[in-house]
């Protein structure tokens, strides 16, 4: 549909220029060692997801996503200790991933510090104005500020109600378990599109993650998904050792799968970039850029006007 090439089409233009935007940073941080440069892996299970998958497949060509179409044969010499059980595979071309987010965000955090960034770890109750004058209230107590940038992901609404705004935001939670350390088993992150999560070799075990539940921020973890990852991951790769850890997180997640990015009308001198779905990570450090080019009034080169904060 029309709608769907529009979001397509979106998110592409500003994604094309994340891996940029993380090159600058990594030339001031070194986190090579956390990095590895191996093609992600789809698989399917059958013909029929395969064929079901076409569409997505098109999209795919028709925005410059590149991939490769890999048989059982190429499947097999790539990750032998997978169950045959597939039938087909992309190879998503020119894509690394990482064997610890954790330590890459604390590695940037330490360099922001390092260059004279001042951190504090607060609840922030609220923003206003008074007059010219742009304030936080947090500890019983009111800070005043030049600039702000909400950046909290799911609560990031929370902090936009403050001052008027109101976003239609949700959250896509996402399941996650962590195999203990026999992260030799993979070479490449590989995913599965009957469930809809990845199994990646990461620093400390496989970590299979993904799937999708709505369900707000306040009910429990839904042990069921949980059942189902753990069951499936070991049929496809029956040498996982035992669990290590489990948990869920919140993708904040606006109807049409794009951010917001922009200023606020409400309230000069606030800024939003949250909504990021699946692609928080993927999508930081272009967010970081294009909202500091905004902040500094400078041109972005970046087109971000599908991504502005009143489309809805």
């Amino acid at each position: 549909t029309a709608r769907v090439e529009h979001i397509a089409k979106s998110l592409s233009s500003f994604s094309s220029h994340a891996r940029f935007a993380y090159e600058e940073i990594f030339n001031e941080v070194d986190v090579s060692k956390y990095i590895v440069h191996k093609e992600p892996i789809y698989l399917y299970e059958s013909k029929e997801l395969f064929e079901k998958d076409q569409y997505a497949f098109n999209l795919r060509k028709k925005y410059n996503v590149h991939f490769d179409i890999i048989n059982k044969e190429d499947i097999a010499k790539m990750e032998p200790s997978l169950e045959p059980i597939y039938y087909k595979g992309i190879v998503l071309k020119g894509e690394s991933f990482t064997r610890s987010p954790v330590q890459i965000t604390k590695k940037i955090f330490d360099n922001f510090v390092n260059n004279g960034g001042h951190f504090v770890l607060t609840k922030i109750d609220s923003i206003y104005r008074n007059g010219d004058s742009l304030f936080l209230r947090y500890n019983k107590r009111k800070h005043q500020v030049d600039k702000i940038v909400v950046a909290a992901g799911v609560w990031s609404n929370v902090l936009a109600r403050t001052i008027g705004d109101n976003f239609p935001l949700d959250t896509e939670r996402g399941y996650h378990i962590t195999f203990e350390n026999n992260s030799n088993l993979l070479t490449h992150s590989v995913g599965w599109a009957k469930t809809g999560f990845y199994m990646t070799p990461m620093e400390d075990g496989i970590r299979v993650a993904g799937t999708v539940e709505i369900a707000g921020l306040k009910k429990p973890m839904n042990n069921n998904i949980l059942t189902m990852i753990e069951t499936t991951a070991r049929s496809i790769l029956p040498q996982l050792g035992k669990v290590k850890s489990q948990w869920m997180g919140f993708r904040p997640t606006l109807p049409d799968s794009l951010p917001v990015i922009g200023e606020s009308q409400k309230c000069k001198n606030v800024y939003y970039a949250f909504g990021h779905q699946h692609l928080g990570l993927s999508l930081a450090a272009v967010t970081g850029k294009t909202i500091h080019s905004l902040i500094e009034n400078k041109p972005t080169n970046i087109n971000i006007d599908p991504l502005n904060p009143y489309r809805f």
